[in-house]
């Protein structure tokens, strides 16, 4: 390699390592496009409480896969979609069965800063113990009117470069992801979270970033019991996502767990809790071709 050649490919190096990024990670919806949707999630939970003879054991698994099409769209993001699934299974303690809109298409209405609505095509009503499961499919919608959905709370406030990193705004985080009470549970001086835009290249006309994360919330409470020691909530996140806004393609995977002793006010004195609880999820979106 001659001098000239070489000084024009460390120029471009630079220039390269110099780019930034205003991440998108959430499409607008555009009619006509139709993308491949799967979701794969995983609980499990053993809770040792004092009183108990034997542990406490929880578990839920639920699997979905449909084909989506944007039937209608308007510039600010409002939209109409077809879910048409092939599979939607939950399996909670130990017992496997369909949900209710196995095999059929709900039709999904979506208006910024209003929750989701959820029809199926043709008419009839929608069981009411299938609504919480289509509420929290394929990443969820904003059930939290006038806050920002889960892609604007995850994304950096300004542009990135390669390998650089961020933190969340944790309490709306917080308040995102859990009630009132439980968001009040958390100990903000202990919590954290740091997320790195590890590597990006161009696929189909669209940039594509690769994003590891982690985030930790230190819980006071459980459900209604109110721990004396809070227990550490760690999520791990791994992106690969598109990130100007031009697709809805992503493949995201979660891990999170919950471990810990500690302790809560019983009916008759302190119970000791001892916790362990695990969580994973994958979700995909593929442009259909």
């Amino acid at each position: 390699m001659n001098l000239k050649i070489a000084l024009i490919v460390a120029l471009f190096a630079v220039s390269a390592q110099d780019k930034t990024y205003d991440l998108k990670l959430e499409a607008k919806p555009v009619k006509g496009h139709k993308s491949d949707l799967t979701e794969a999630s995983l609980m499990k939970m053993t809770m040792k409480m004092t009183g108990l003879p034997e542990p406490m054991q929880m578990g839920e698994e639920n699997n979905y896969v449909a084909t989506q099409e944007v039937v209608s769209a308007d510039a600010d993001g409002n939209a109409e979609l077809k879910w048409v699934f092939s599979k939607a299974t939950q399996n909670k303690e130990g017992q496997n069965a369909p949900l209710g809109f196995q095999g059929k298409i709900v039709l999904v209405k979506q208006a910024k800063g209003k929750a989701r609505e959820f029809s199926y095509d043709g008419g009839g009503k929608i069981a009411d113990e299938d609504l919480p499961a289509l509420k929290k499919a394929f990443m969820g919608g904003n059930d939290k009117p006038g806050e920002p959905s889960g892609a604007d709370l995850f994304a950096p406030k300004k542009p990135v470069k390669i390998g650089e990193s961020w933190t969340l705004d944790l309490k709306a985080v917080v308040k995102n992801m859990f009630d009132a009470e439980m968001a009040d549970s958390v100990n903000f001086e202990k919590a954290s979270s740091k997320f790195t835009l590890k590597s990006v290249e161009s696929r189909g006309g669209a940039d594509f970033g690769k994003i590891d994360g982690v985030l930790e919330l230190p819980l006071g409470q459980m459900g209604p019991m109110k721990l004396d020691t809070p227990v550490i909530l760690k999520m791990v996140f791994e992106a690969d996502a598109c990130i100007d806004g031009k697709l809805p393609d992503h493949v995201l995977k979660i891990k999170a767990e919950m471990k810990g002793k500690t302790s809560a006010a019983g009916p008759n004195g302190k119970i000791d809790l001892d916790l362990d609880m695990t969580m994973s999820g994958n979700m995909t979106a593929k442009t259909s071709k």
